[in-house]
């Protein structure tokens, strides 16, 4: 076998033509596929963590049972977190103190704006500014297109979504690109204006009093979605308390320090201690709440989208690495003859043409992962940003480098090859000796 084998990369080398077609051929498709699902995977990533770390949803959503039912969105103030719920929920997070990264409290707000010259209607929350910048991360902890984060030493601000302080005449004093090249805002201030940077929320509480509260704007940022951002603005909790008159709120979100399936089993026991306890609190992951259906879809339709184009991405790589490697064994028909004139059996011959072609995909493999790096780096480096659908802000191109995704490929790709080879060369040694060394 070794001899075989020997003769098989001494042709490698001497059919250097035919051996650099099928190089290219292998590399070529191996670069397509790595590229475009490296693209798709990091997209959905993008998606995850949107909703993971930028809308602080972490892994889960504690609430009340009722909360998303008709009555719930009817009278949300009925079906809140309580004080002693949220205790209870801290206590049972104490005994998986290991694993709970970090632990934010959410109170939906909504209302009137305005600033003493124009109001509009406003919707938001507000939440533990400390534990939600830990849930967003070092990728999203600056939130801030323009102007700053809210910080907690400094009470009583908002920032407001860039459509909402537009109306309310809080402007950027220029447009600069924010998005980083790898992820999230750049993490500097961006200078704005307001008219009026002290506006006034008010809404009616669940007593049916008119509240209201004097705030400053301290920064403008992204909501995502058009018919959010107009709208859209957060505050401390201790305002949206404030500003609703209670010390409920909305529902509570918890991020873990790794993802896993642990999750599953502290959320199953969660619930079954809260039943146990007799509290109407139940514990989803975010991907299984009505919050994750936005998500759901879009991954839905991602996956439709991505699964078309690998496969004509497939079809095209294996039509042309077929007819490569058929190529190159038909133009070698006479070589075959020679080699079973002197006495080579087929199962030999075989062996040297398939040792071929997994030689030829080893070296494709390797040529197409070292430009698929070079170019993914590359154009990751540019920062080219881009308008995605119904996003108010363009988004960063970026192709994700995953090691599966290219060992995967290349297995594809080799076997691809290996089997074209077989079935070629098997159909050429069905042939007498004396048609193999005439064929022309």
């Amino acid at each position: 076998m070794t001899t075989l084998f020997k003769i098989a990369l001494r042709n490698v080398f001497l059919h250097w033509r035919q051996s650099l077609a099928a190089t290219i051929s292998l590399a070529a498709g191996l670069i397509a596929l790595v590229m475009f699902q490296g693209y798709m995977k990091d997209v959905g990533q993008l998606y995850q963590e949107t909703f993971r770390s930028r809308m602080m949803y972490g892994d889960v959503i504690v609430e009340h049972q009722k909360l998303t039912s008709a009555e719930g969105r009817a009278e949300p103030w009925k079906y809140a977190v309580s004080p002693k719920d949220f205790e209870f929920l801290q206590s049972f997070f104490k005994t998986h103190s290991e694993k709970v990264d970090s632990v934010s409290r959410f109170l939906r707000i909504s209302g009137t704006v305005a600033n003493g010259k124009s109001s509009t209607i406003f919707r938001g929350y507000g939440y533990d500014i400390v534990e939600g910048e830990k849930i967003r991360g070092s990728e999203w902890g600056w939130n801030a297109l323009y102007g700053t984060p809210m910080k907690a030493d400094k009470p009583h601000t908002t920032v407001l979504g860039q459509s909402l302080g537009k109306i309310l005449n809080c402007l950027p004093e220029k447009k600069e690109k924010v998005m980083d090249a790898v992820a999230g805002y750049k993490a500097e201030v961006r200078p704005f204006t307001c008219e009026q940077s002290n506006i006034q929320l008010s809404t009616t509480t669940a007593e049916g009093q008119l509240n209201a509260i004097d705030i400053e704007v301290v920064g403008l940022m992204d909501a995502l979605y058009k018919d959010v951002d107009d709208k859209f603005l957060v505050t401390s909790l201790a305002d949206a308390q404030t500003l609703m008159n209670t010390p409920d709120v909305s529902y509570v979100t918890a991020k873990f320090l790794k993802e896993g399936r642990f999750i599953d089993q502290i959320v199953n026991e969660f619930n079954q201690e809260a039943q146990k306890a007799g509290s109407d609190q139940r514990m989803i992951r975010w991907q299984d709440h009505i919050t994750g259906d936005m998500y759901n879809r879009t991954m839905s339709l991602l996956s439709v989208f991505r699964n078309f184009v690998v496969t004509i991405i497939v079809v095209i790589a294996s039509l042309s690495i077929f007819n490569t490697m058929m190529k190159l064994v038909k133009e070698r028909t006479r070589e075959i003859g020679t080699l079973r004139s002197i006495g080579f059996v087929p199962r030999q011959i075989l062996f040297i043409f398939v040792s071929e072609a997994v030689v030829l995909s080893f070296l494709g493999g390797i040529i197409g992962s070292i430009v698929a790096i070079v170019s993914t780096f590359g154009m990751n480096g540019l920062g080219i940003l881009y308008k995605a659908g119904v996003l108010v802000e363009p988004i960063a191109f970026r192709i994700m480098v995953s090691p599966s995704l290219y060992v995967i490929s290349f297995i594809f790709l080799s076997i691809l090859a290996a089997v074209t080879t077989w079935i070629v060369c098997r159909a050429t040694l069905k042939q007498s000796t004396a048609e193999n060394l005439t064929y022309v």
